[in-house]
């Protein structure tokens, strides 16, 4: 009976602990405890290899366009400032220089007999100018003698000779008068008489005659003849002062076309001498030479990316080749001193700083780590979501091991916090709203306390607690 009791004692102690562990497992399944930890945060990107001291070669021709490669360095040689890293084909140049020499001769030539033509011209305008002058004060000066002088006697004229004829009528009239009446008292009249009465007699009609006429040709000069010459005489005048002004515009213009002519000359000739001085300085241009020392890149570098000078990928240069327009056919680079141009999304930019500490890992060797420091970032972003942002590569390249163009993966620590106060993500939750969040804190045989607590970074399933949540102390994985 003893041993029964002790036995069946036993085994209710045993299945009393085994329950009493299954359930303090279950409930440890259930929650977890805050714990003091470090927390670090690290943000991967893309980035490529480039120069702080880069050294475009630009063409910089000022009339030659014409440019085929003859010559060029290898890319990635190694040269000395003074080099000659590439040459372009002179034939066609020299032909050309051979044809603006004998333009800017014939140009000098033109403008030499604008210039004479000019000089002639001038000296003669004011002789010309004061001879149409002259001419118009001389027919000023006749017409109005004519108006004033001639008019007046030619009328006078005309009047005496009317009345000159009319009195030598008169006179004859008289006379045969007289005659007759001193012959008709005699009785008897002699031959001789008849006669001398016979002349008188002609006279007098021959003065009628001429008075008649006279009558006439005044009556008709007043009238016709000398009305015409008087409107002849004033549109001759007219005509004058006409071909006067006609005379001074065409000197005018003809000096104004002959200084046209020699400006236009003088301008040709500068155009063409600068045209030839342009050209003989691009002569010595088709040698292209090495500004610094450093390595040879083809294209140019904008932004970590390599391109022609054109902008297009294709950069490579090879004899024959034609180089279009003023471009940057090659650029020289200092391997001494790299930076890292990378790629950042919007979600990590805004938590780089200057002078955050990071690491480079070369495509070419993937477990090399390459200290960087952010030294740069843009504030506005090149594309949409994605921004700039340059690091100091902080290493010995000495061997040139790595070079402007390579690719890196790029590792920054944007966060860290040596000892905070940690959970899983899963413990934490939100509102409806998403506004806040809050944990919920369990306690021995009590309900879970929702408990609102501050977040800050995560990291793999892990975040932070800012504030709302000590070390220790336990919290529900998931919502009852």
């Amino acid at each position: 009976m003893k041993l029964s009791s002790f036995i069946f004692a036993s085994g209710f102690s045993v299945v009393l602990v085994f329950t009493t562990c299954i359930f303090s497992f279950a409930q440890e399944a259930k929650t977890e405890k805050a714990k003091n930890e470090t927390m670090s945060v690290y943000t991967k990107a893309s980035g490529v290899v480039e120069s702080t001291k880069m050294h475009p070669v630009k063409l910089d021709f000022k009339v030659w366009k014409t440019n085929s490669i003859d010559f060029v360095l290898p890319e990635g040689t190694e040269v000395k400032e003074g080099d000659s890293i590439l040459r372009f084909e002179t034939k066609k140049y020299e032909k050309a220089l051979d044809e603006a020499k004998l333009a800017y001769r014939s140009a000098v030539l033109d403008f030499q007999d604008a210039e004479l033509s000019l000089e002639l011209i001038e000296k003669t305008f004011r002789m010309e100018m004061e001879q149409t002058t002259r001419a118009l004060a001389q027919a000023n000066e006749d017409y109005e003698h004519y108006l004033k002088v001639e008019i007046p006697q030619r009328t006078r004229m005309a009047e005496y000779s009317l009345n000159s004829s009319k009195w030598s009528l008169e006179n004859s009239e008289e006379e045969y008068n007289q005659l007759k009446k001193m012959y008709e008292e005699d009785e008897l009249t002699e031959e001789s008489e008849l006669i001398v009465l016979k002349r008188a007699k002609r006279d007098v009609d021959t003065s009628k005659m001429f008075y008649e006429n006279a009558k006439t040709r005044f009556a008709h000069n007043k009238e016709v003849v000398y009305p015409r010459a008087d409107l002849a005489r004033k549109e001759a005048m007219e005509k004058t002062k006409l071909s006067h002004k006609k005379t001074v515009v065409a000197l005018e213009a003809k000096r104004e076309r002959a200084q046209i002519a020699f400006q236009k000359a003088k301008n040709a000739l500068e155009k063409s001498k600068k045209n030839l001085g342009d050209l003989q300085a691009d002569g010595k241009r088709l040698n292209v030479k090495a500004t610094a020392s450093g390595i040879l890149y083809y294209g140019k570098c904008t932004n970590g990316k390599w391109t022609s000078g054109a902008g297009t990928p294709s950069r490579g240069l090879e004899k024959g080749k034609a180089i279009a327009g003023n471009q940057t056919v090659v650029t020289i680079v200092d391997p001494g001193k790299l930076q890292l141009r990378m790629s950042l999304d919007e979600s990590a930019i805004g938590k780089v700083q200057l002078e955050m500490k990071g690491v480079a890992i070369p495509k070419t060797n993937s477990s090399a780590r390459i200290p960087l420091a952010i030294s740069k970032f843009s504030r506005i972003p090149y594309m949409e979501g994605k921004f700039y942002c340059v690091g100091d590569l902080e290493f010995d390249n000495a061997d040139s091991r790595v070079l402007p163009g390579m690719s890196c993966q790029i590792v920054l620590r944007t966060y860290h916090q040596p000892e905070c106060v940690t959970v899983s993500k899963t413990s934490v939750f939100t509102d409806d709203e998403g506004l806040t969040h809050y944990v919920l804190v369990s306690e021995k045989d009590k309900d879970p306390v929702r408990t609102q607590v501050v977040v800050g970074e995560s990291s793999g399933d892990r975040i932070e607690i800012k504030s709302g949540l000590s070390e220790g102390v336990s919290i529900l994985k998931k919502k009852p």
